[in-house]
């Protein structure tokens, strides 16, 4: 191969330390290809031209400038925006964001108390998710495609696809025609073809060769899954093509990940897609769509999801990562390494295949490769592009004249073009230097499709670009050299695309709820004009109408207090009493001092002035009254005493006088200091109809009390303040009477009195007034006050003394005698009760000090009778565990090679003997084959076995405890056991089925491995096949076929219990358990009654729910292999009639092979079930009869 000479060794470069003097020699490394840099060196070759040599440049000596270049015309619209025009977001950083979001749930959800920090953690994650997305997301592609369709060598019809709607769920087709006459023409649909449930996130197509008459595909890969339409040429070529859906493909089929990138080979009719994995599958549409099938799974983990894939030639193909590009022959196992980059900074972002030159073409964020994939060892050129670091560039060729490599991004509407293709001396050479096309009325925002389109009858020189931006619009761009341009294109309009336009100009950003704001206009002109304009002169025409009424309400005023018939239970104002004298005012706001009526006008500030509106009129005759003066001087000492002296101290607050200050902006400001000042004089003045009694002289108090107990013996009556009870004894009782007295009961006031304030606890005497001939007992306390212990009383008190300030205790007159069991008066042990009072707050119960000086504590003595005596034995109380544990670990153990043999007789698709396939196990895998992966059932049935047995009796009890189906009759305890069972199963199927999983997958290992071409030499072990199957599928694959398990153990579970309980209660156990005789058509030992009915009742319902097992075991390998999934009517369909629908295979014989291990099964389960019954029994016998500790201790 002819190739440019390139540094394959390393260089020397030197270096000097600061203790060397020498020069120190060190290497660096450098590719071993020609890496080209603008204004830098470049390689020369000394290539044999005739009969001598010549040196030749990789860089050709250039033309004029402007010659062989290409140009730009300017932009045409040929389909206008359908999606509205995006928010502009303010820049602000993701703290911000998280902040901005907190406080907008707490704002529209305060009822939902989620935690500020978590909060923030939410948004700021999600802050940055989008924040990723938006700067590079590898699940988007190109999003517009020609479309070339061929009827014959000389016919052909190309269409433009591309998304529309606000949602980009719409597939549109239109149509691009070219006549020698009109030239290229664009007829716009402004309906879809195809509408999806999700947005679109790549269109790509067949690309056929031109003049050989082929069908034309094209794929549409959404959110949600991947379309295969094959478009049929119309009868028009300005009609839309009719599409016919070959298939889909759901994430499903290709391992349950998202395909991140197809391409649709022009050669044959197959494809090839990749997922965010880097599995590599392959389809056809060859008799029909069929399914992909893996032909390629990615050895590196890699997290970034970033996978492209390029058709080659017949059964090859590329496929990238961001850092390894890989060349596939699906002939080979192996695959072949083209390039990869070691520095962690740089990726790749694209790769094109031109396979008539044998040239790949290789884009990175740093450079441009030409690799000859016939020799990938070493590429041909590089060049450095010097593009800001960005993962979204894409290269693409132009056949025009001579090939033209484009180098374009979805940030911007940069394009570079480079003229490098292979001379006559095979070499490649950079024709002309790196040049940029810059689109005129090009925008800053995103581009999400850019297609190089020349229609297939049109000449060379007519090239198009399409452009397809971010709102959905789609821009022309015409392109040509330096001769002259013929090329013509034109946009066929109809009434619909009218239509469309003006819808498209109506539309406007979606900013949310909030977003009216910005289009909410209000005319405040009106209001404006009523508050400071006919408000005024309105007020004004008011005060003059209501001179003779402000006159009356002052003469009214000092006559209030005399004049009121309705009892005033509130404390009011000046203002209160002006508002109350005066009428109802028309016009009333929520708060009272809000409202305006006579007294707020400039006449009730002319009275305040002339000392005609004054409180002194009020005082005389109001009950109590204080004035708020002093308060207020005690917050501002410049607060003046007198209402006229104000009007100075608010003068300093008036607006500065300048040029535009009015006599009427005066006015209004003198008005407004006049009205405070009305407000705070009429505010400073409180009043109460009711007196605030003084609370009676501490001498006389003292005689009236030694008067009342020595005398009445009753303690006095209620002293009330300002609050006073009004007895309602008549129709009058509302009529104010001071002589009115009130009595009040014993009970409240010897509460009352002994609430009184100041009292000294400690002096303090409880008097029982209900009985008088008890004497006055002074409180004797074993601890301080502060003490918070609690004390033990050993005998009740005869009378029990309170503190002052605290509800008394309430305690009976006479002792009454302590009624203890029987069994304790007949010990002989003198025991003394002891009980313990609660303290509550500062009360503390107190007695007189204990002869001891020890505490007392509780007592741990043993006491005989039915409250006393030791606890029974621990493990009675989880006799149901012990029991099923101990019994499965056996069963479990004695029948696991049966359910080994099970599984495989399950999946084996050739029929084969129990004995032989028993031999055949024992000399492949030896005695372990028969319990690999036997600790799984071991360790984990058995506590499932054991939670099983605890739910299924706990169920039993509640039945029996709500008197639930209690008849002694076999139809109410099948049921009970049915119920509970079922209870049981759906319960445990949620922690069995990942277990159930492995030990599928352990059993069926070299089954799985041989249907994915492997062959084991030695299995992994039980972490290793955990392990897998999470890498594979994640968390989710260890609930593979969940609702097949689900199911199964529901129905089996009950259909177990069901037939247990049943056959027990036939054969003469009664509902408390205890078994009886057996009945006279089964005499059998009464031990071998367990054995009997556990396994009729595992056989039985073991054998109604067998093929359901055999269609989960089925999915489950399927799904381990990694095969396309079946449903359950597929997969119990081609069990019983086999794989080929044509020539199906007998019904009998496709139950038959459902049923095959049956027998195995059979035994399995007599051997299991029977031994766990009897074990269970036996455990539970032995239980109740262990001895107990006797009542005397």
């Amino acid at each position: 191969m002819d190739s440019w000479p390139a540094n394959d060794r390393n260089e020397l470069t030197t270096s000097t330390g600061r203790k060397s003097k020498l020069k120190r020699k060190e290497y660096g490394v450098f590719p071993n290809y020609p890496d080209v840099v603008r204004g830098s060196l470049n390689a020369i070759t000394l290539a044999e031209r005739g009969r001598g040599f010549e040196w030749l440049p990789i860089v050709k000596s250039f033309a004029a400038e402007g010659e062989n270049r290409l140009h730009i015309k300017k932009s045409l619209m040929i389909f206008p925006p359908t999606r509205s025009p995006t928010l502009c977001i303010p820049q602000t950083t993701i703290r911000q964001r998280a902040e901005h979001g907190a406080n907008f749930l707490r704002t529209f959800l305060p009822d939902v108390d989620i935690p500020a920090e978590l909060i923030r953690d939410e948004i700021v994650q999600d802050a940055r998710t989008l924040q990723d997305a938006s700067f590079f997301d590898p699940y988007i592609g190109n999003l517009l495609e020609p479309v070339v369709v061929y009827d014959s060598s000389s016919e052909a019809a190309a269409f433009l696809a591309f998304p529309m709607g606000e949602l980009n769920c719409d597939l549109n087709i239109s149509a691009i025609t070219h006549t020698e006459i009109d030239g290229t023409s664009f007829k716009a649909s402004v309906w879809p073809v195809r509408t999806y449930n999700t947005p679109i996130q790549q269109i790509t197509s067949s690309k056929p060769r031109h003049g050989s008459p082929k069908d034309s595909f094209v794929a549409v890969r959404t959110f949600e899954l991947t379309s295969f339409l094959k478009l049929v040429t119309p009868v028009s070529t300005i009609q839309c093509p009719q599409t016919i859906e070959l298939g889909t493909v759901h994430h499903a089929d290709v391992g349950n990940r998202s395909i991140v990138d197809i391409k649709l080979s022009s050669s044959s009719n197959e494809g090839l897609a990749v997922n965010d994995r880097g599995q590599l599958y392959r389809f056809t549409f060859e008799n029909g769509f069929r399914a992909p099938s893996l032909v390629h799974t990615a050895t590196v983990d890699s997290q970034d999801f970033f996978w492209r894939v390029e058709t080659g030639g017949n059964n090859t193909c590329l496929l990238m990562s961001k850092k390894e590009l890989k060349y596939l022959d699906f002939r080979a196992s192996d695959y072949l390494n083209l390039s990869s980059i070691s520095s962690p900074r740089d990726v790749f972002t694209s790769v094109e295949d031109d396979g008539g030159s044998n040239i790949i073409r290789l884009c990175s964020t740093r450079e441009i490769l030409w690799i000859d994939k016939r020799f990938p060892a070493k590429p041909l050129l590089g060049y450095r592009h010097n593009r800001n670091w960005d993962r979204s560039l894409m290269i693409q060729t132009l056949h025009m004249p001579h090939a033209l490599t484009s180098l374009t991004s979805r940030t911007n509407g940069l394009i570079t073009l480079y003229d490098i293709s292979r001379s006559k001396d095979s070499l490649l050479h950079l024709n002309t230097p790196p040049y940029h096309l810059w689109p005129k009325n090009e925008d800053k925002n995103p581009c999400y499709g850019r297609a190089f389109f020349q229609h297939p009858l049109a000449s060379h020189d007519d090239f198009s670009m399409f452009q397809l931006s971010d709102r959905g619009s789609i821009l022309q761009f015409g392109l040509y050299d330096s001769r002259p341009s013929n090329n013509r294109f034109s946009v066929l309009m109809s009434e619909e695309m009218d239509k469309l336009e003006q819808r498209a100009s109506a539309l406007f950003p979606d900013d949310g709820p909030l977003g009216c704001r910005d289009f909410s206009e209000v005319d405040f002109v009106s209001p404006y004009d009523y508050i400071f304009c006919t408000y005024t002169k309105k007020r004004r025409q008011a005060e003059e109408e209501s001179a003779e009424a402000f006159h009356d309400l002052l003469d009214q005023t000092q006559t209030f207090w005399r004049n009121s018939d309705v009892p005033i239970e509130q404390i009011l104002t000046t203002y209160d009493v002006l508002f109350r004298t005066g009428t109802e005012p028309t016009e009333t706001s929520r708060a009272a001092f809000l409202t305006e009526g006579l007294m707020t006008t400039t006449r009730g500030y002319c009275a305040l002035m002339q000392g005609r509106l004054s409180a002194q009129y009020l005082i005389k005759d109001a009950a109590w009254c204080l004035n708020l003066i002093p308060i207020l001087r005690k917050l501002s000492p410049c607060f003046p005493v007198d209402a006229r002296k104000w009007n100075d101290i608010l003068c300093q607050h008036d607006l500065r006088r300048n040029s535009d200050y009015s006599i009427r902006s005066s006015r209004r400001e003198k008005e407004a200091r006049e009205q405070l000042i009305l407000d705070l004089s009429l505010s400073a003045d409180v009043f109460s109809a009711e007196s605030f009694s003084k609370v009676s002289g501490g001498s006389t108090e003292l005689e009236e009390m030694t008067k009342t107990l020595s005398i009445i013996g009753e303690p006095p009556n209620v002293d009330f303040g300002y609050f006073r009870p009004l007895p309602k004894n008549a129709m009058d009782h509302y009529i104010k009477s001071e002589n009115v007295k009130v009595s009040m009961s014993l009970g409240a006031r010897m509460l009352i009195k002994e609430w009184q304030l100041g009292g000294n606890p400690d002096t303090f005497q409880f008097r029982d007034y209900y009985n008088r001939t008890a004497d006055f007992r002074k409180i004797q306390r074993s601890k301080p006050m502060e003490s918070t212990t609690q004390v033990v009383i050993s005998e009740p008190p005869k009378t029990l003394q309170t503190q002052s300030q605290r509800p008394p205790s309430l305690v009976a007159a006479t002792t009454l005698p302590l009624h203890r069991p029987d069994t304790l008066m007949r010990s002989s042990l003198k025991t003394q009760l002891s009980v313990v009072l609660p303290q509550f707050g500062s009360q503390i119960p107190t007695l007189a000090t204990p002869a001891t000086s020890q505490d007392y504590v509780t007592s741990t003595q043993v006491l005989p009778g039915p409250y006393g005596g030791r606890p029974l034995c621990g493990a009675t109380g989880n006799k149901a565990v012990i029991c099923a544990l101990s019994a499965s670990y056996i069963s479990t153990f004695a029948g696991y090679p049966l359910d080994s043999l099970k599984s495989r007789l399950q999946t084996t698709k050739t029929p084969i003997t129990i004995p032989k396939l028993a031999g055949l196990v024992y000399r492949e895998e030896g005695i372990m084959g028969f319990y690999r992966g036997l600790w799984i059932p071991l360790m984990t049935i058995s506590f499932v076995r054991a939670a099983s047995f605890t739910i299924y009796n706990r169920t039993k009890e509640h039945f029996r405890n709500h008197n639930y189906l209690c008849r002694n009759s076999i139809i109410d305890v099948a049921l009970t056991g049915g119920i509970s069972g079922a209870m049981s199963g759906a319960l445990i199927s949620f922690t069995s089925a990942p277990f159930e999983l492995v030990k599928v997958r352990r059993q069926l290992e070299y089954t799985i491995a041989a249907s994915k071409g492997i062959t084991l030499v030695k299995p992994p072990g039980t972490v290793e096949a955990v392990k897998e199957i999470f890498r594979a599928n994640g968390m989710a694959g260890l609930y593979t076929g969940f609702r097949l398990h689900f199911f199964r153990d529901t129905t089996g579970t009950a259909l177990y219990f069901l037939e247990y309980d049943g056959m027990r209660h036939l054969l003469g156990r009664n509902r408390h358990g205890e078994q009886g005789a057996t009945p006279s058509w089964l005499p059998i030992h009464q031990s071998v009654v367990p054995f009997f009915c556990g396994s009729l009742a595992g056989v039985t319902s073991w054998a109604l729910i067998y093929p359901l097992d055999v269609v989960k075991t089925k999915v489950q390998q399927r799904a381990l292999a990694g095969d396309r999934y079946r449903g359950v009517r597929e997969t119990l369909r081609r069990l019983i009639r086999g794989s080929d629908p044509i020539n199906p295979k007998p019904l009998l014989a496709g139950v038959a092979r459902i049923y095959r291990g049956l027998g195995v099964s059979a035994v399995r389960s007599i051997t299991t079930h029977g031994l766990l019954w009897t074990l269970f029994d036996y455990v539970a016998n032995y239980i109740d009869n262990l001895p107990r500790i006797s009542e005397g201790g």
